[in-house]
């Protein structure tokens, strides 16, 4: 194949590109290319220094065992000393068993001081038996969050709790002190009584984390350990005094098999009634979650209906998915129908949300026919959504059709673009995704 040559040879002006994805395909973009068997334009587009094709490419020949030629289309993007390709280059490694040579690949960056690559050659020493050495490599960087997770992360099971506990002690007091900045800290916190509460020291991870009420992670993290715990009361107190039941609202997402919904329940039944809040961080949301997750389909319904609220369509939708993933599809869809009795009429973003439901249920030509009547398909966005269901459903032309009006007056480029390569236009396709960046610069 074609040498590879990266675009340029600054890692800086590298990893600027790949945010902006400036003159490069997104990666979805080449999975596309990919899925579709046109390989060759993947291969000739990283050959002229794409990155996102050159990892594309170097992907597909690493799940066919072509490892060295894998490596061989990355290596000139690692040569310039740029994290993202040498990680790659390195994974590739540690995935044939080459971990050695994954870890002096990584060894100049580790030298220098580079806080990812020293995270990732950490895990990698740990992977291989090595959490020793690990250990060792992380602990002298225990104020950088990045480190501190991965020390405790790769510390279970060593022995060195104690250890461990001492170090983010020191670290959040050095981090405390004053012109130091709050990054960091909340992290420490929460690491520190990880560490703790696997000690067994759970009265000490509960005041710690009660100390620093600072943030909705730590809030989160306390949560979990009184329910674990089975403090049930705390877990009252604690809720009685929140402004609204996001926490709860994600801790329910993960309850452990043994927990009293009873008493979680009433915890959260004794939450005031916040005034202004997004639908899915209403306590009724979280009481909906937490009975439906439970088997208790019937009254979970009610609770959420009592959250709902037809103009958060993003809680809505969080809704929708979760009865449909617990096996309920019509009741997604009434609640769904309830917010247009609700609005008055059937929104377009309400329509757009039951043709989503509608499509996840294998029923995408009924959603395809509610939408194509109404007038927001002759809209960018509304043309777009129509299009990507008449795809999924093999009505390519009609797709196209849908799209080429706007595309004509300059809308949804990348739409059409995407659609040209599943038409065979493959070459003109890339051509119209692989533009500039409209913004300049960002490092």
């Amino acid at each position: 194949m074609t040498d590879i040559v990266p675009t340029v040879e600054d890692a800086a002006e590298l990893d600027r590109r790949r945010r902006w994805y400036d003159g490069w395909l997104h990666e979805w973009d080449v999975s596309l290319l990919i899925e579709l068997g046109h390989l060759e334009e993947v291969t000739r587009l990283a050959g002229q220094g794409d990155w996102f094709c050159a990892h594309g490419l170097a992907a597909v020949q690493h799940r066919n065992g072509q490892h060295d030629a894998a490596i061989e289309v990355l290596r000139p993007f690692a040569q310039t000393g740029w994290w993202t390709a040498i990680k790659a280059v390195a994974t590739i490694l540690a995935d044939c068993s080459r971990t050695d040579e994954a870890l002096a690949l990584c060894d100049s960056k580790v030298v220098n001081g580079d806080r990812d690559a020293i995270e990732y050659s950490a895990r990698l020493l740990a992977d291989i038996g090595r959490a020793g050495e690990a250990f060792d490599l992380l602990r002298h960087g225990v104020d950088d969050w990045l480190h501190a997770r991965a020390l405790v992360e790769i510390s279970v099971g060593l022995g060195r709790d104690e250890e461990v506990t001492r170090l983010l002690r020191e670290a959040i007091d050095r981090l405390r002190r004053p012109g130091a900045g709050f990054d960091g800290i909340v992290l420490h916190v929460e690491l520190l009584a990880v560490v703790l509460e696997r000690q067994g020291l759970v009265d000490e991870a509960v005041a710690l984390l009660s100390e620093d009420l600072c943030s909705s992670n730590i809030i989160e993290q306390l949560i979990v350990v009184l329910i674990r715990d089975q403090r049930y009361e705390e877990l009252g107190e604690l809720l009685a005094g929140r402004a609204d039941a996001r926490e709860i609202c994600h801790v329910v997402e993960h309850l452990p098999e043994d927990v009293d919904v009873d008493r979680v329940a009433s915890a959260i039944r004794a939450m005031p009634d916040p005034e202004n809040c997004h639908a899915a961080y209403h306590p009724h949301a979280a009481l909906g979650q937490l009975l439906l997750r439970a088997g208790r389909i019937g009254e979970g319904l009610v609770e959420l209906r009592k959250a709902v609220n037809p103009l958060d369509v993003v809680s809505l939708q969080f809704f929708w998915t979760l009865l449909l993933d617990l096996g309920s599809p019509d009741e997604a869809l009434a609640l769904i129908d309830d917010c247009a009795v609700m609005a008055g009429d059937m929104t377009w973003e309400l329509l757009v949300e039951r043709a989503g439901l509608l499509d996840r249920c294998g029923r995408t030509v009924q959603a395809i026919e509610e939408l194509r009547v109404r007038p927001e398909v002759g809209e960018p966005e509304g043309a777009a959504y129509l299009s990507d269901l008449l795809v999924s459903v093999g009505r390519l032309d009609e797709a196209i059709a849908v799209v080429e009006p706007g595309f004509r007056l300059g809308n949804n480029i990348d739409v059409m673009a995407r659609l040209m390569i599943r038409q065979g236009r493959v070459t003109e396709g890339t051509q119209l995704l692989c533009r500039v960046a409209p913004v300049a610069g960002w490092s």
